[in-house]
């Protein structure tokens, strides 16, 4: 069995922008929800509450702790994503985990599965920060991110959680995400070693610039994006179709 796979913690709070995450995904749900390109997704809970919302909205859902947050929501807030991706790659043969923001723009291809089954076992874009983010001796500004990540097999998280642990257990977990890569790759082998990994139907950054555009089904935008096309929630196909257009060249 494999699945699209989300993940919801937190709680409602105007503390600071770490604790204000909720609200913020909020707007994202509401999109998923209204984009008929949306995949049937299994979203992992923290907290009860939360479950409910997520259940109320139509979701199916698995309940990972009853409490809204077990990790310290201002240094290791992330660590929540890891145990999803953990607890689903023990449950699915594979799975497609995405954050809020990444949309569907165009509906999913019906042999998805076995595309990125047939592709490498950890699959997920990179992108090209401003500052250096990572441990390297040069491209120390690529980061592996987890907006969208494939997962294929139980023995990967245990050993990315252990690499997490190793680093000093930083708030973003796309910096064990990377590391791990790094590793299992015997270091980094630049854009072009680095390529295996890259998902077809997903595109972030031009770092592939002979990337076949039309086959990209999700994309991640930010907020202001997320608000203009969700508007007054009628019309969201069309606002979807328009970008995708403009983003593929169709």
């Amino acid at each position: 069995m494999n699945s699209f796979v989300h993940c919801i913690w937190g709680i409602y709070s105007t503390k600071n922008k770490l604790w204000g995450r909720l609200s913020k995904v909020d707007t994202d749900i509401r999109l998923y929800t209204l984009n008929p390109y949306s995949p049937k997704t299994m979203v992992y809970c923290y907290g009860t509450d939360n479950e409910k919302r997520m259940q109320d909205l139509g979701f199916p859902t698995t309940l990972i702790d009853p409490r809204p947050y077990v990790y310290d929501m201002e240094k290791h807030q992330y660590r929540h994503k890891m145990e999803a991706w953990k607890q689903a790659a023990d449950e699915l043969s594979s799975m497609t985990f995405l954050d809020w923001d990444t949309i569907a723009l165009q509906p999913v291809p019906l042999d998805y599965w076995n595309v990125m089954d047939s592709g490498d076992r950890i699959q997920c874009p990179i992108y090209q920060y401003h500052k250096k983010r990572v441990d390297r001796k040069n491209d120390y500004r690529k980061v592996s991110t987890a907006s969208f990540l494939y997962l294929r097999g139980d023995d990967i998280m245990p050993e990315m959680i252990s690499t997490w642990e190793q680093m000093g257990m930083p708030l973003k977990e796309e910096y064990a995400l990377t590391k791990y890569i790094d590793d299992q790759d015997g270091g980094w082998g630049g854009v072009e070693g680095y390529r295996r990994h890259d998902p077809i139907y997903y595109t972030m950054t031009p770092l592939y610039p002979d990337k076949d555009r039309s086959k990209q089904v999700f994309g991640h935008y930010n907020h202001n994006v997320i608000s203009r096309l969700i508007g007054n929630g009628t019309g969201v196909k069309e606002r979807i179709d328009k970008l995708c257009k403009q983003i593929t060249g169709g």
